[in-house]
């Protein structure tokens, strides 16, 4: 995935990450693992759009 494509699924997720949490404040939602599933997984797209940015920075700056 491009990196633009990293950002959107992570505003996605963060979108969905606010909805569960009010869900699960109101009483709608009982299953409170599913907020920490979408945590970790934004994490994840931040960590890779990190990598990514290393990378170029790295290769830019050796050359």
């Amino acid at each position: 995935m491009d990196p633009k494509e990293l950002l959107r699924e992570a505003e996605k997720l963060s979108d969905q990450l606010q909805k569960t949490r009010l869900a699960v404040r109101l009483g709608k939602e009982k299953n409170t693992a599913k907020c920490r599933d979408l945590q970790k997984k934004h994490a994840r797209i931040h960590s890779v759009l990190r990598e990514k940015e290393l990378e170029t920075t790295l290769s830019s700056s050796s050359i």
